[in-house]
């Protein structure tokens, strides 16, 4: 699979390069570090990141910066590197917010999300969760929206609520799979750490019967869930 979009993108990018498109043979590059990413190459990947950085900053667009920032970031936090992945993630918000572009910002804070969760910093993660659902229901777009479950999921696990992040990871699960877009296995690395967390805390036959249960919630249901979940996390909080 990730063969053959590796070959579709380097073909797409010399053709962007000829045609005078440089923001998206910006894109086209940026996609071809994720993948790289995807894939475990991850030297293969910082070389592709960084080359589209460098067009990146000559093309000048918010959109382009934003793409190279979350392609930094999930390489970063492949590799542990999470302080520093918050860092791009967070800018890529930044942008993204600077241009109105909705579907990019919702994408930038559930991965800053993620990556506050594996930070132990519950309170960060339920915010930024909470971020990106926002935008992906200002974004109208489905599988945003599940994403922006999935990374609530990860939030409300860390903040010590693994029924509701189960329901929510059941929810996302449906919502991708009525796409007929279940999410493929090498992007399923945050969502499986969230997973474990829940499994753990509920046990097998819990975690499977809330994720269960999730996946009979229809999307606004999700949300509305997500949402009073938070709320309570916050009020739990001391100060």
């Amino acid at each position: 699979h990730y063969e053959r979009a590796s070959a579709a993108y380097e073909a797409a990018a010399a053709k962007a390069e000829l045609l005078g498109m440089p923001e998206e043979a910006v894109m086209i590059v940026t996609d071809l570090g994720n993948v790289a990413t995807l894939r475990g190459e991850h030297g293969k990947a910082a070389a592709l990141i960084a080359e589209a950085g460098r067009r990146a900053q000559d093309v000048g667009t918010g959109q382009a910066i934003g793409m190279v920032e979350n392609a930094s970031g999930l390489l970063a936090r492949r590799e542990g590197r999470l302080a520093e992945a918050r860092r791009h993630h967070e800018r890529a918000v930044e942008e993204y917010r600077r241009i109105g572009a909705d579907g990019g910002v919702a994408y930038a804070a559930g991965s800053m999300a993620y990556v506050a969760a594996l930070q132990g910093d519950a309170a960060a993660s339920v915010a930024a969760a909470q971020t990106s659902l926002d935008a992906a229901e200002r974004d109208g777009d489905l599988l945003g929206i599940a994403f922006a479950l999935e990374a609530g999921a990860a939030a409300l696990a860390a903040s010590g609520d693994p029924g509701v992040a189960s329901r929510l990871l059941g929810a996302a699960d449906a919502i991708r799979r009525g796409r007929g877009l279940p999410m493929p296995p090498a992007e399923r690395w945050d969502v499986d750490h969230a997973v474990a967390v829940a499994r753990e805390d509920l046990g097998a036959s819990g975690y499977d019967e809330a994720f269960a249960s999730g996946s009979r919630l229809g999307a606004d249901e999700a949300a509305a869930l997500m949402r009073t979940s938070a709320a309570e996390a916050s009020r739990r909080r001391p100060g």
